[in-house]
């Protein structure tokens, strides 16, 4: 692992615990991204795309302190930036199946990375395509919609793929043939049960270069429809969400500049553009954004990579988050700048997904780049701070760099009884380590017990923590050693 290039520690009001802010990443040997996160039950999941000889992908558990809780390889699957689904306790994975891309593939997974059945072959009977790239998969009544493109012919075509769980197809919806691109890069689950979804339209030798935006009722019946103006620059990836009153949000190109610069666009139900966020042009200033979401108080949020070539320092492809009011009011903005002092040079990075946490922080993933493109893992409070006390638009971090693989440390020791009413045992195999010093941290990553342990076996006295999921730390000489999670209940 590279280690922390920052760690800060804030008292929470009301209680005696702390909170947590940290960036770090990963290294396996290869370009990794974290291309996705998502909580649920008060877990966090996320999967990466790397390379195993062909594009494949990895699926893992982290707890709130960044740290991975198991890893496990989806080698046959070459997934994209949303293609992770996790309902009914089960994590399905869909993407392209690489090298041939004549047919997108699923598998399913336990919330423990243990792979249930087989990979499926997800490809149309008659309407044979080749070339597909698969984006975007979600969920809605006992159905997966798999949203990507295919060639067929010279031109591509926009997919919709509903199918079962076993990948079998129950309706292809195939949009709008262009010779350049027709791709549904984003989609969601609007607040009236309607698949969304959003398409990057362009024609090779013209102008025409627009995006389109389709809603689909209960039975894939198409319900609404949005077409913004043609714009050849516009090079933006059609990103959505939508506000809570109804109106979609739509990442599109900036009117000036579309190839570097990314506009916020907010349109109404009758498809009139209520408002639109267009970032000062200045000409060496880009901000790419590659996903956006709403937050649970109904803000905005979107991240990406930030660059500033013309200043000092000059920030090339830095991580990026900002936030948004409804009403389109830039709140704030954060670029962290990760500055190596051992070779005097910035770090490349981007953030391509985040999830909120109960609390308001926001852990954010994506990757940076050292000897080559590493796992990014990221933490920071509601307004985007590392340190509250010491935040700005361009946050300066300093990197140091360490080997530990925190994937590696689950095993090294077990706990029992797991749910726990009122004492955790745990073992540690390795006693020629005592003492060891353990904390127990809760699903926000906030520090709630800790202590010391001289003994191979020992217990800790849980009986007044809350119900709910707990991670136990050890640390032997301020290494970490090891890891679980447990569950306390009531007897």
């Amino acid at each position: 692992m590279k280690h922390i290039i920052l760690f800060v520690a804030t008292w929470l009001p009301l209680a005696i615990m702390t909170q947590e802010s940290y960036i770090k990443s990963y290294d396996f040997g290869t370009a990794e991204y974290v291309y996705q996160i998502a909580l649920y039950k008060n877990r966090l999941f996320i999967n990466t795309a790397t390379w195993c000889g062909v594009e494949c992908s990895f699926l893992a558990e982290i707890d709130p302190l960044g740290n991975i809780l198991w890893r496990a390889e989806v080698p046959d699957i070459d997934i994209a930036q949303g293609t992770m689904v996790i309902v009914n306790d089960t994590i399905t994975v869909t993407g392209n199946n690489d090298p041939l891309n004549n047919a997108f593939r699923m598998a399913h997974f336990t919330l423990n990375g243990v792979k249930l059945g087989t990979t499926v072959e997800i490809e149309h009977p008659t309407r044979k395509y080749t070339r597909m790239f698969q984006l975007t998969t979600k969920y809605l009544n006992n159905r997966f919609m798999v949203c990507g493109t295919g060639k067929i012919g010279t031109d591509r075509e926009s997919l919709v793929y509903v199918v079962s769980r076993d990948g079998v197809i129950d309706t292809l919806i195939s949009l709008m043939l262009a010779s350049k691109q027709s791709v549904v890069w984003d989609s969601y689950i609007d607040n009236q049960g309607r698949l969304t979804t959003f398409h990057w339209i362009e024609e090779d030798d013209s102008d025409i270069n627009y995006r389109k935006i389709y809603k689909f009722n209960a039975t894939f019946d198409t319900v609404w429809t949005y077409r913004t103006e043609d714009n050849w620059h516009n090079y933006a990836f059609p990103r959505g969400c939508e506000l809570q009153d109804g109106r979609t949000i739509l990442v599109i190109g900036h009117p000036i500049d579309g190839y570097n610069l990314h506009s916020v666009r907010a349109i109404n139900p009758d498809g009139t553009t209520d408002w639109q966020y267009d970032y000062e042009w200045y000409g060496s200033r880009i901000r790419d954004i590659y996903r956006i979401k709403t937050l649970k108080n109904g803000d905005i949020m979107g991240s990406g990579s930030y660059s500033e070539l013309a200043e000092d320092p000059r920030i090339e492809i830095a991580p990026w988050l900002f936030r948004m009011s409804p009403e389109g009011e830039l709140l704030w903005e954060r670029a962290y700048y990760e500055y190596d002092s051992a070779i005097e040079s910035s770090r490349i990075g981007t953030i391509l997904d985040f999830a909120e946490l109960d609390n308001g922080d926001i852990i954010a993933v994506g990757n940076v780049w050292y000897d080559d493109d590493d796992m990014l893992i990221m933490r920071v409070d509601s307004n985007g701070c590392l340190d509250p006390g010491d935040c700005h638009e361009v946050i300066t971090v300093d990197i140091t760099t360490g080997t530990q693989d925190l994937s590696e440390v689950t095993d090294r020791m077990r706990v029992f009884p797991n749910p726990s009413s009122e004492f955790l045992y745990f073992g540690i195999d390795a006693s020629g380590l005592l003492p060891v010093d353990y904390t127990i941290v809760d699903i926000h990553g906030s520090k709630l017990q800790d202590g010391r342990l001289d003994s191979a076996i020992s217990n800790v006295n849980v009986a007044n923590l809350p119900n709910g999921m707990y991670f136990l730390y050890v640390y032997e000489g301020g290494k970490l050693y090891g890891v679980q999670k447990f569950v306390k209940v009531n007897e």
